[in-house]
């Protein structure tokens, strides 16, 4: 008899099962980001630069020793969402568009402690309030590992 799941464990993500995301691509310019998978649930990844990982208190981000840990609150925790209609973009990114036009798919990493949106310009990575107008905040997925060669 197959399991069945219930209706959250798959709102706002569906992604093929068993297929964890590796590398993110800017939607705004491109730059690829890896991503380490977490052991506390099918959505929680960390964001790796330069081998360390995104670490996010309140208004300050520093570069860590990535750690597998599978506590539920994490500096290095990072949900992905991926957001195709305008109920997600309205629950997670902060939506408050009138029309009802559907939006173009793409994938938010909101960070699990702030609630802030990783996000992505020409100076870098930061983070910020989520917004479904800005562009720095949207990601290409891929199960793709980004390899860097020096």
């Amino acid at each position: 008899m197959s399991k069945f799941k219930s209706v959250n464990d798959n709102y706002g993500l569906k992604y093929p099962e068993g297929i964890d995301i590796k590398s993110i691509k800017s939607k705004f310019n491109n730059q690829i980001l890896s991503l380490n998978k977490q052991p506390l649930n099918n959505i929680t990844y960390a964001i790796e630069i330069n081998d360390k990982c995104l670490y996010n208190y309140t208004d300050d981000m520093e570069l860590k020793k990535c750690v597998n840990t599978t506590n539920f609150i994490h500096p290095q925790y990072f949900e992905a969402r991926k957001i195709d209609n305008v109920s997600q973009e309205k629950m997670y990114m902060n939506g408050k568009h009138k029309s009802i036009k559907q939006p173009e798919p793409y994938t938010a990493f909101i960070h699990k402690s702030t609630q802030k949106c990783l996000s992505m310009d020409n100076e870098g990575v930061y983070m910020s309030n989520c917004d479904s107008d800005n562009i720095y905040q949207r990601w290409k997925i891929s199960s793709n590992e980004n390899i860097c060669l020096d």
